[in-house]
């Protein structure tokens, strides 16, 4: 199943079609796929954040100045976290969800292109809240595709927003850190390595290099250079190959 946004925002009749008349590469239209795997893997994502420790609250680090004043860090929640994404869905629960585990709320924004699928999601999400007594505001989208409401959420909305986390290629970062008026939560265009090593279990190794790779090529995370020790490198390739 394919659910693309049109300029009204009315769900796709065909949205597989569409995406391949707008001339998407196979590589984004995957990763805008969602279908009975995908929709299992973020009921799963939502299991796992929700077994994670408790943040909140936890000492991580403490001393005692010269003077005797005890002096703690302690781990506290954000506030409202601004998330800045493109293509995936599944970035709506990850994102969300991550900041209540963390005590925090959400206002998210997400591409164009996925805009219904995130749209539907949020509102098994808001379901999820209101059954847990959770306030429903805790996690928000903007449902609105103009660049104008990405302009306000990097302004702060009135300082209604305390951080902006962008999740997305290196010029959607880029452009954040630009416009910003709210600190970021920047990171670099990352290039994804694996590094074998002479004295790596060989079978092992071809294992996680194989699914770091074709368990889903298209995504952001599919690895993009394999390194190998040159003590095995003729061996590796030759058995492997």
């Amino acid at each position: 199943m394919y659910i693309l946004a049109d300029e009204k925002r009315k769900p796709s009749a065909n949205g597989a079609k569409n995406a391949k008349q707008k001339g998407l590469s196979e590589s984004f239209i995957d990763r805008l796929q969602l279908d009975s795997e995908s929709i299992t893997s973020i009921a799963n994502t939502l299991k796992d954040i929700a077994s994670f420790e408790d943040p909140v609250g936890k000492v991580l680090a403490n001393w005692t100045r010269p003077n005797g004043l005890q002096i703690s860090r302690v781990s506290t929640p954000l506030g409202v976290i601004g998330i800045i994404y493109e293509s995936r869905p599944n970035v709506t629960v990850d994102a969300s969800v991550l900041c209540i585990k963390a005590g925090n709320a959400s206002v998210l924004r997400g591409g164009s292109d996925s805009l219904n699928s995130s749209l539907a999601i949020h509102k098994c999400l808001v379901a999820g809240l209101k059954e847990a007594g959770i306030s429903e505001h805790a996690i928000q989208i903007v449902d609105d595709t103009d660049r104008e409401a990405v302009k306000l959420m990097l302004q702060g909305i009135n300082k209604s927003i305390d951080v902006i986390v962008p999740r997305g290629g290196k010029s959607l970062v880029a452009e954040v850190e630009k416009e910003a008026k709210v600190p970021v939560f920047g990171h670099l265009e990352g290039i994804c390595h694996i590094y074998v090593d002479k004295e790596a279990d060989e079978d092992k190794s071809v294992n996680v290099c194989l699914n770091a790779k074709m368990r889903r090529p298209g995504i952001c995370g599919a690895v993009e250079t394999i390194l190998i020790h040159k003590d095995i490198a003729n061996s590796f390739r030759t058995n492997n190959s």
